[in-house]
C-alpha cells in the first residue's frame, strides 16, 4: 500500500493593527512595505513564489457598499519572492485604494498562487543565479 503526501504551502500573510490611528498614506506605505518583507521571508524560507498579492487597508469608518475595508489585487506575470518588487506593488496598489479623508487603523498583506521556487522563472531568478555562481567560485 502506498501513501501520497501532499503538502499545501503555507499561505504567506501578514496582517497588523498600526496601535494609533493613521492619516498619511506615506505612514501606512512604510507599514506594507515592513509586511512585505516578512511575507517575503516566509516565502523564501519556504521556497515558494507568490503570483498574486491583495492588499488590504481598514478604515475608522465608512459603511458603503464594502463597509471599511479597501483592498486591491494584482496578478504577476511570473511568481516572486522579492522583497522589493512586492513593496513597490504594494506602493502602486495603496495609490488606487487610499483615500485622504479617511483615518486607517490596520493593513494585511496576503500573498497566494504559491508555487516552488524555480530559479529561472521567478522575477529574483538572475539575482539568485549569480548569487550561486558567487559561492561556487
Amino acid at each position: 500500500m502506498s501513501h501520497v503526501l501532499i503538502l499545501k504551502p503555507p499561505l504567506p500573510h501578514v496582517s497588523r493593527m498600526f496601535g494609533k490611528k493613521l492619516y498619511n498614506q506615506s505612514e501606512i506605505g512604510e507599514a506594507l512595505a515592513k509586511y512585505c518583507g516578512h511575507a517575503a521571508t516566509k516565502l523564501r524560507k519556504n521556497n515558494l513564489v507568490a503570483k498574486n498579492m491583495t492588499i488590504f487597508i481598514q478604515a475608522t469608518e465608512g459603511y458603503g457598499k464594502y463597509g471599511n475595508n479597501y483592498s486591491c489585487r494584482y496578478n504577476f506575470d511570473n511568481g516572486t519572492d522579492s522583497t522589493i518588487f512586492l513593496s513597490q506593488m504594494a506602493h502602486r496598489m495603496l495609490e488606487q485604494i487610499f483615500r485622504p479623508t479617511k483615518k486607517y487603523l490596520g493593513a494585511c498583506i496576503m500573498l497566494d498562487q504559491l508555487t516552488f521556487s524555480d530559479l529561472t522563472s521567478n522575477m529574483r531568478g538572475n539575482y539568485k543565479i549569480s548569487s550561486y555562481s558567487k559561492i561556487n567560485q
